[in-house]
């Protein structure tokens, strides 16, 4: 099921093709939304002239028993889950020569065209995409479903919260694997362990796990598990342990036990939308600027999305491309992408780069860098980002010197790490930057070199950044701990524990006991763990009580 843009990048469409229908039922065609394994979804209008999004079949899948009887539970499926977590069933005709479904059209780009567009989201709008998609999750299992798809692709951000759509192997919670040529279906990058072995019985925490994973890309902008092969994908989940050193420290709790490996370890969407939700009132404006930007557009009138676009050949480049604006270049390269189509998505991204639009290039540099990585590795990646990086861009430059730091680091090569995050820390980005002085100093930390680690922490401080200056505060408080000066130390437990982060400040709570504690008062140490053991952190809490009960011993 695809409300908006579920299976593109999602800002506009694209024309219809020679070949296309241009009526389904009574729906009128007037677009291409994008194109997925099972069939291709299109911008439709109802006799009113309301938008819709019109989910056609293959002509081959439609012929398949199988897959004619998937898509009719994708359209049951549909129909029984609350709309306000979902794209609503507008009407369907699964018995249909080619079966058909009509949703609502939800005017938001995917999660993977907003990270990929803009990069990694703020930590807060995580906690809130979570908290949103836990509630989703809980409403479909309440129903008896499992989604078993659940990945950045299958999830619009709209202006009120996320929709999880795409219900096309979607099951009944009691019902076995569907196969096609004896394989599970699923994404390789965000199925669980169980999905990938191909086991028959999956239930909703195949659907926990697949959520580690998208809050993971919404913090990072790549997968726990990276990117490659689906058969290397598939070994690397079952046996290796997911990469979260990029998530926020404040949510890799959370994150790290929904991708436990044993299901019976993760916890349910209840659970996680109780760690994860914000007080009353604080997702009044849950995506950032550029994001709600994005989907004010399309919905704005006149925009390619709420009109019917001019009906022209489709450019499915085969060497060469006809003049398109270097925007329009862009936008087409992260709609193939999307799609899945690399190959055509590397021609529209060249040809964005040799356009040499000052902001344009850049980024389509960064987008080949990700095909690159896909397809390749990391060596063809770095070529397209050291090019980013030298653009001098605001957004690019900044963000290609950070995924140069990450690919030397999973390469082993600390002095390239260092290098380039000197030099995005250098760029004073404002999201970027901090963060790169904070891992700058841990750096420094792990090579014992104290003096250089408490600069950078001091640096990632007086940035002000609402989700790391915190972290460096307890940092600094360490450091100052293991020199010995426990005034100092003392000092920065109690700014980063005023600072009022989830994460960060029932940590330094806890610290400011031990100092108390080893101070030889023992009063003020119970001070600060009731105030830590009253905090909700799942790790935190627990330990501050027993401190508590050690004191009363």
């Amino acid at each position: 099921m695809s409300g908006g843009s579920g299976e593109d990048a999602g800002f506009g469409g694209q024309p219809l093709q020679p070949g296309d229908p241009r009526l389904v039922g009574e729906y009128e065609l007037v677009g291409r939304l994008g194109q997925g394994g099972m069939g291709t979804v299109y911008l439709g209008r109802t006799p009113s002239g309301r938008a819709v999004a019109v989910k056609i079949i293959r002509a081959d899948f439609a012929g398949l028993p199988q897959l004619r009887k998937r898509f009719a539970a994708e359209v049951r499926a549909a129909m029984n889950v609350n709309a306000f977590y979902t794209a609503a069933v507008v009407d369907a005709d699964p018995e249909g020569d080619p079966p058909w479904l009509v949703t609502a059209y939800i005017p938001g780009p995917t999660l993977t065209a907003a990270v990929d567009g803009h990069g990694p989201l703020p930590p807060d709008t995580v906690r809130l995409l979570g908290a949103h998609l836990a509630e989703g999750l809980a409403a479909i299992h309440k129903k008896g479903l499992v989604h078993r798809d659940l990945k950045p692709g299958n999830v619009i951000l709209a202006a009120d919260g996320p929709r999880i759509i795409d219900f096309g192997i979607a099951l009944a919670a009691d019902t076995t694997m569907h196969t096609v040529a004896g394989g599970p279906l699923g994404t390789p990058g965000y199925m669980s362990p169980e999905q990938a072995r191909g086991d028959a019985e999956i239930d909703w925490r195949s659907d926990v796990f697949a959520l580690g994973g998208v809050l993971t890309f919404a913090a990072t902008g790549e997968g726990p598990f990276g990117s490659g092969q689906p058969h290397a994908l598939i070994y690397r989940i079952c046996a290796e342990e997911p990469r979260l050193g990029g998530v926020p420290a404040e949510l890799r709790d959370v994150v790290a036990a929904c991708l436990a490996k044993d299901p019976a370890a993760r916890p349910e969407p209840r659970e996680i939308l109780r760690r994860l939700r914000l007080p009353r009132g604080a997702d009044a404006h849950w995506l950032p600027g550029e994001v709600a930007t994005m989907i004010e557009e399309r919905s704005a009138p006149g925009h390619p999305a709420t009109r019917a676009p001019a009906s022209a050949p489709a450019a499915v480049p085969t060497g060469t491309l006809p003049a398109f604006a270097p925007g329009t270049l862009l936008e087409r390269g992260e709609q193939a992408i999307e799609r899945g189509e690399l190959n055509e998505a590397r021609l529209w991204l060249e040809q964005a780069v040799s356009s040499e639009d000052p902001d344009v290039a850049p980024r389509a540099m960064r987008r080949l860098a990700l095909i690159e990585r896909r397809r390749s590795g990391a060596d063809g990646a770095r070529l397209w980002y050291e090019r980013a990086a030298a653009s001098g861009h605001p957004e690019a430059a900044p963000k290609a010197m950070r995924d140069l730091a990450l690919l030397a680091r999973e390469e082993g090569d600390r002095a390239g790490v260092r290098r380039w995050y000197e030099r995005a820390a250098a760029t004073e980005h404002e999201e970027v930057a901090p963060r790169a002085m904070r891992s700058l100093g841990l750096l420094a930390q792990e090579d014992d070199e104290l003096a250089r680690a408490r600069s950078w922490y001091e640096r990632a401080v007086a940035s002000d950044h609402p989700a790391v200056a915190p972290i460096a505060m307890n940092d600094l408080g360490v450091i100052a701990e293991k020199l010995g000066d426990l005034e100092e130390a003392r000092s920065w437990y109690e700014r980063a524990a005023a600072s009022g982060d989830p994460e960060i400040a029932p940590r330094a709570m806890h610290n400011r006991g031990f100092i108390a504690q080893d101070e030889g008062d023992p009063v003020e140490a119970r001070s600060w763990w009731e105030r830590a053991a009253a905090t909700d952190h799942p790790v935190v809490a627990p330990a501050a009580r027993r401190n508590l009960r050690a004191l009363d011993t």
